[in-house]
């Protein structure tokens, strides 16, 4: 690694603090600022505050986001500049997070001392006019971005029914100050020149909050599902604390190689001439290799010099062009007056796609993150983070994130940066519990009516100024903290006792996908013995049911026709059982398209059959000669599939089990692997991504519809005569990775045959991602 080892550079010094639930890393920062509570809030909704989250004295429990490092959320990027100390002598009573405020009892209740609300009031206007105007005047903060609430200056007068109730609104009215001097710390912080467009008052205001903010609170990051947004060289610039997991998602991932902690407290130790001993929890078996790996990524985790073509096609004038700021956006449109594109084609590469096959108009796409690489050596190192006259990465990073970066909702091509994937509410990767069950979360009427309504671009002509909600969320609501720690504080002791006793035992630690009810039983005095029933069914079923989903189906369209001609062929009692039980227990389960999608998720297998009459309306209507000729000889009577031979070199025989991958998944039929389940679902979705799943929600292949082959319930007792593409057990076999033994000798698997996934069936993610990542270390 010596050689490499000069130009890792990274952004900071790394401290690791073990967890038993977690492995922390933190950049430049103090792991102890972590809340021990903080993996549990890991997949928590943006929080919905109840009066049970709050102390007597209107502080959160048990963790405060206003002061302890808190998990990243894409509406609210100001968040990890959130004050949490000042540089003044006397602390402000916006600061006072922990301790109430004077209140006076009235006839009618409890409301805000007058003296105390009208330090409050000059308070809350001032800031909360500093975002405003920012917002009003600063044409560079998108029309899509999320400003603080506003809280309103006259509920400080309010009369509550408690003591408690006023110092909770007061609590509120703390954070709206803090949450606007945030979003000032933030915007001074991307834009260095804030203070010429907005008027003088606004500037002084907002100088006067900033100059007196001493530290900030952090961020808290899921690498896998916040790389795309997150900006940690902003982060660190700023001295903002910056926090991960370090998980075994991360390890494997190459794109995360330049926050390996090995690797830097390894070059750290080195530059400074100091001992080290890692860990065994993070100890790697090859460091050279994941810093050769680092060494070719920016700090946003993109190959930038891995790409190379040295065709560049031919650019008209009339073309439309766009560029992608970073991996993974949406394209954006440029100005030519601004960025000409003679200049462009000098720091990027580009493509050239064609717009509803009209030959008459083209789109160029410019490319931001395929850098065109420099001759010297020295320079490929030193423009890693930007070529000479481009713009500074942070900064678009920041202005550009709410319009072009992917969210959870949305996903973008890597070429065209068109929308590819725009999964419904249904198919949100959250548990499985979460998303059917959101009768228990309090919400208004208006709440709900909005969600459910698309946006459209004319939502976003302005930004939209909303006001903190004056009523505050059921105890009981899912997305309320304190219901969600007490619901999961089980689950956490549970998971560290289990840890504790593999460690103490020596045994293989598997990752258990069995459920857990999020909801506690309880009865109301008039509920209806209906839902009584429906409820404790639910309740008990969770136990021999999966409840979680460990995987989110695309937002790819089931086609219509298809589903309302096809019938649903379930051939085992446990995939008819979880069926049945989530079509009739759960309200929100309204369609067959999300039955069906929820079943994909978890690996259930099932058919969709047509009946002989019904086949000749899916035919396509052209047929390409090669496809045709291809397949006439894979669905002929004498095609004979091949097994994989035996090798002594595991190396050879892992190119060779994936080279027939490629073969076996591309065949028409190869979407019938969805259907399977279980741990053919799972190798065909690890192996092709997403596109098995978008054909098999597309129809029949031409197996069925043009071959007259694949499954035909003729034989059966009850024959249904019905028909459903098919794969064979040779090919299921070869999926597996099965090659036969030879001399007398039993054959050999690469993954789990279906008899040991059977009995193990709760364990085969953990089973199928320990292949695959001891797969990609042979290869």
């Amino acid at each position: 690694m010596d050689s490499v080892i000069h130009y890792l550079d990274p952004n900071a010094v790394a401290s690791v603090r073990f967890d038993p639930d977690a492995i922390w890393v933190g950049l430049n920062s103090d792991t102890a600022l972590i809340p021990d509570s903080a993996i549990i809030f890991k997949d928590l909704p943006n929080p919905g505050w109840s009066v049970e989250d709050f102390s007597d004295e209107g502080r959160i429990l048990p963790m405060d986001s206003a002061r302890d490092p808190d998990w990243y959320r894409q509406e609210q990027q100001w968040a990890p500049w959130t004050p949490t100390s000042f540089l003044l002598n006397e602390k402000p009573w916006y600061d006072e997070l922990g301790t109430a405020v004077p209140v006076k009892e009235r006839t009618d209740g409890w409301c805000m001392a007058k003296q105390q609300r009208d330090i409050c009031v000059v308070d809350l206007i001032r800031a909360q006019e500093c975002v405003r105007g920012i917002a009003e005047f600063d044409d560079r903060l998108s029309c899509r971005a999320k400003v603080p609430k506003f809280f309103p200056t006259s509920r400080l007068a309010k009369v509550h029914a408690s003591r408690k109730l006023a110092q909770i609104d007061a609590a509120r009215a703390k954070r709206s100050v803090l949450e606007a001097i945030t979003f000032l710390l933030w915007w001074s912080s991307v834009m260095i020149d804030w203070e010429s467009r907005v008027h003088d008052a606004i500037t002084e205001n907002g100088n006067a909050f900033i100059s007196t903010v001493k530290s900030k609170r952090g961020v808290l990051c899921d690498l896998e599902r916040d790389w795309p947004r997150i900006n940690v060289p902003l982060y660190i610039q700023n001295k903002i604390p910056f926090f991960y997991i370090w998980n075994f998602e991360a390890r494997v991932d190459a794109r995360f190689s330049r926050l390996n902690p090995a690797l830097n407290l390894t070059y750290w130790a080195t530059r400074q001439g100091k001992p080290l001993t890692l860990s065994a929890d993070i100890k790697e078996e090859d460091l050279s290799k994941i810093a050769r790996q680092a060494i070719t990524l920016d700090n946003f985790f993109q190959d930038v010099f891995a790409y190379y073509n040295p065709i560049n096609p031919i650019i008209h004038p009339t073309f439309s062009t766009f560029i992608i700021d970073f991996e993974g956006w949406r394209r954006c449109p440029i100005n030519h007056t601004t960025e000409p594109v003679e200049h462009l084609v000098k720091l990027y590469y580009y493509g050239v796609f064609k717009e509803d096959d009209d030959e008459r108009y083209h789109t160029i796409v410019f490319w931001h993150w395929r850098k065109r690489k420099p001759a010297n050596e020295y320079l490929r190192c030193q423009y890693k983070m930007g070529l000479p006259g481009e713009e500074h990465a942070t900064t678009i990073r920041e202005l550009y994130k709410f319009e072009y970066a992917p969210t959870g909702d949305t996903l973008f091509h890597l070429e065209t940066g068109l929308i590819v994937g725009k999964p419904t509410l249904d198919s949100k990767s959250a548990p499985l519990l979460q998303r059917i069950g959101d009768d228990t979360i309090l919400a208004t009427e208006p709440e709900r009516m909005d969600e459910s309504v698309d946006s459209t671009d004319d939502d976003y002509d302005t930004i939209k100024f909303e006001t903190v909600p004056d009523a505050l969320f059921h105890p009981r609501a899912i997305n309320s903290p304190a219901a969600w720690i007490r619901h999961n504080n089980e689950k956490l002791a549970k998971a560290h006792r289990n840890a504790e006793n593999n460690h103490t035992s020596g045994g293989l630690l598997l990752q258990s996908h069995s459920p857990i009810s999020l909801m506690d039983p309880y009865f109301t005095a008039h509920e209806r013995p209906d839902i009584m029933f429906r409820r404790m069914l639910r309740d008990d079923a969770a136990k021999i049911t999966y409840t979680e989903s460990t995987w989110s189906a695309p937002g790819f369209a089931w086609n219509a026709e298809f589903l309302d001609t096809a019938c649903l062929f379930i051939t085992d009692v446990e995939s008819e059982a979880r069926l049945r039980y989530w079509a009739n227990c759960w309200d929100t389960i309204t369609n067959v398209r999300r039955l069906l999608t929820i079943a994909i998720e978890h690996g259930i297998k099932f058919h969709l059959a047509l009946s002989p009459h019904h086949i000749r309306q899916f035919r396509p209507r052209v047929i390409d000669s090669l496809d045709r000729s291809s397949a006439a000889s894979l669905y002929g009577t004498s095609f004979q599939e091949q097994s994989l031979a035996a090798s002594d070199n595991m190396v050879t025989f892992c190119t060779a089990y994936l080279t027939r991958m490629n073969d076996l998944l591309r065949r028409p039929h190869a979407r019938a692997f969805i259907a399977e389940g279980g741990q053919y679902s799972w190798i065909a979705r690890c192996w092709t991504g997403t596109r098995l799943v978008e054909e098999f929600m597309s129809g029949p292949s031409i197996q069925v519809t043009v071959h007259n082959r694949g499954f035909y319930d003729s034989a059966s007792e009850n024959a249904s005569y019905l028909t459903h593409d098919s794969v064979s057990d040779q090919e299921k076999d070869a999926l597996l990775g099965y090659c036969p033994g030879v001399h007398g000798c039993a054959g050999r698997w690469l993954f789990p045959p279906a008899d040991i996934s059977l009995v193990a069936a709760f364990y085969i993610d953990a089973f199928m991602a320990a292949a695959v990542a001891k797969l990609d270390q042979l290869l």
